[in-house]
């Protein structure tokens, strides 16, 4: 089963959806009340709308005690300082690697000046006050290091396991969420759409991400927790997995079969394009995200131009 719709999907677990982004939180109940764990706050123009779904859902957002990320693109983490800044007490929490990453100011402008855009590309909706770029970098500073595979006792009943399972990124981390085995991850696990199809979201490289997905298959896994699209349950779980790797398999084979032939470079792109990329969404966050993986699969062929369609 696909579950698309923000609400509890189970004990103390919840989905947040905003467009095509989704969005988790683990919510760990406390002496004095409850604490919100946040997986992931996307962008600034996020940030409020999360804040809302928490509302709706009866719960509140000033609650939210941390953020734990997945992976350095802009459209899952570019909100981050604005997150910090309106819930100061709140602790991001990333993996060395991605520590690492940030010390690259290009990364840091990168981030500052996509966010602008994701700003600009939603009018409608309630912005944080915009923040100078100094102030944005200094959000990031205060950030807290997690060991790869660090198991993260929360309480007595909860915790979380962080897991690296790159191909997305190189520094991409997934998080099971224990008891209930849910894993958080990134587009390493692909772009799920409802008739099944699976596009991979091996923008790294398409053997990293299927060494990650078959690694994954050997996992108590009891839910997917897509950052587009949803969350797959039940048998689903394990078709999902079985599609993308079967798929990335076929469109590696496929391509290099094509170049072997010394097929045209266009009509190469515009099929990789046409059969997993091509998306008419509205939403122009999850549009951006597989533009940039059709992008970075064209270039580990060394497919250079762009496709007509």
């Amino acid at each position: 089963m696909l579950i698309r719709s923000t609400g509890q999907i189970e004990t103390d677990f919840y989905l947040l959806t905003l467009g095509s982004s989704c969005h988790y939180v683990l919510k760990v109940p406390q002496r004095s009340g409850y604490d919100l764990i946040l997986f992931d706050p996307g962008t600034s123009a996020h940030v409020a709308g999360l804040a809302s779904r928490l509302k709706q859902l009866g719960l509140d957002p000033e609650r939210v005690s941390s953020v734990y990320l997945t992976h350095l693109h802009p459209e899952r983490v570019s909100g981050v300082p604005y997150l910090k800044k309106y819930l100061d007490s709140t602790a991001i929490y990333i993996s060395r690697a991605m520590q690492t990453q940030l010390k690259d100011s290009a990364l840091l402008n990168q981030l500052y000046q996509q966010d602008l855009t994701w700003r600009a590309s939603f009018p409608a909706v309630t912005h944080l006050p915009q923040m100078n770029l100094e102030e944005y970098r200094k959000m990031f500073e205060t950030a807290s290091i997690i060991s790869d595979s660090e198991l993260i006792r929360l309480t007595s009943d909860y915790s979380i396991r962080a897991i690296p399972l790159a191909g997305h990124t190189q520094a991409s981390i997934a998080y099971q969420v224990l008891p209930h085995h849910y894993l958080i991850v990134d587009e390493t696990f692909g772009y799920y759409f409802s008739r099944g199809l699976s596009s991979p979201g091996c923008d790294l490289s398409i053997s990293a991400a299927c060494e990650s997905l078959r690694r994954a298959g050997n996992f108590e896994v009891e839910a997917i927790c897509l950052p587009f699209c949803g969350t797959l349950v039940g048998d689903l779980v394990r078709k999902h997995l079985t599609s993308l790797l079967e798929n990335s398999a076929d469109l590696e084979r496929e391509v290099n079969r094509a170049l072997a032939e010394k097929i045209e470079t266009s009509i190469i792109i515009n099929s990789i394009q046409n059969s997993f990329y091509n998306s008419d969404s509205p939403d122009p966050v999850l549009r951006e995200s597989m533009a940039r993986t059709f992008k970075a699969i064209c270039a580990q062929f060394n497919l250079n131009g762009d496709a007509t369609n």
